[in-house]
């Protein structure tokens, strides 16, 4: 195998002998490497394979992003979580947590808490993911010097619940299809944009409606604990991306009879900020 670029000592993104790109992992296997270097076979300790091309992109994307320290840290909690449910996790697993940790990381650092609107389900439904999770959350706030909030373990579960059962949170598809479809029109129109459905940020957005449809279709959509601190924050630091909420909101209330609380609104308008930056950065 053959280097084609190095994450840190501990990752690598190589390619075999027919050309195929994986990704390796090893204690050291990149140390003192440089890419084009050939891998010590004997280091590796999990290899991968991209199934999608999205999969790779998305590896590429935020793995170039992340410290040293973040690589290694999400390397341990999924190898713990692998021996603690006897289950063997794919590299889909690798770039989606990786993404969620440093996403909440780097948002916890500039004073945005969000408060998760699963955390009441994840714990009665996923209680062995969710107590697991939550030491993960000491963890990282131990190693990586940060504060994330407790509510960060349901997201942090969610990730291994359905790296375990895809879908398992899906049904109801027909429904839950058609509503996201409706929210991102509405997205687009209000912007005038056109969505790259390969990029992270959609990719995450498209995830949270899928789970604010599966609530609302369980009549579950709103919290009964509000922070209107959060709330106000976003409105005013995303005043555009606020607007657009406001239409969405509208549209589920005239077509389903539900009001949206201010959490999910404040989540709702931090996916379309982060969506709508990622496509001007796009242009520039």
């Amino acid at each position: 195998m053959r280097i084609l670029k190095i994450f840190n000592n501990n990752a690598l993104l190589v390619e075999d002998d027919d050309h195929h790109e994986k990704f390796v992992m090893g204690k050291g296997i990149g140390f003192k490497k440089k890419p084009g270097e050939s891998v010590d076979g004997t280091m590796i300790q999990k290899v991968f394979s991209f199934q999608k091309k999205s999969v790779r992109d998305s590896l590429l994307e935020i793995y170039e992003q992340l410290p040293s320290e973040e690589i290694d840290l999400i390397s341990d909690l999924i190898k713990e979580a692998e021996t603690e449910f006897h289950q063997t996790y794919f590299v889909s697993l690798y770039v989606s947590l990786a993404d969620h940790i440093h996403y909440a990381i780097t948002r916890t650092r500039e004073g945005i808490e969000i408060k998760n609107p699963l955390t009441w389900e994840v714990r009665k439904f996923y209680a062995k993911e969710f107590a697991l999770s939550r030491k993960y959350v000491q963890k990282i706030n131990q190693v990586l010097d940060v504060k994330l909030h407790e509510d960060e373990a349901a997201a942090i579960a969610l990730h291994f619940v359905n790296a375990r059962q895809e879908n398992s949170l899906y049904r109801n598809t027909y429904e839950i299809t058609h509503l996201i479809d409706d929210i991102l029109k509405i997205v687009r129109l209000y912007y005038h944009i056109d969505y790259d459905e390969d990029s992270l940020s959609f990719q995450r957005f498209v995830t949270h409606l899928h789970y604010l449809g599966q609530r609302i279709l369980n009549g579950n959509a709103s919290n009964q604990i509000e922070d209107q601190f959060l709330f106000k924050q976003v409105q005013r630091k995303y005043p555009h991306a606020s607007q657009c909420v406001e239409k969405i909101t509208y549209y589920l209330r005239q077509s389903r009879s539900v009001t949206l609380d201010t959490d999910e609104i404040a989540y709702l308008t931090l996916h379309i900020q982060r969506l709508f930056d990622e496509i001007e950065e796009k242009k520039s």
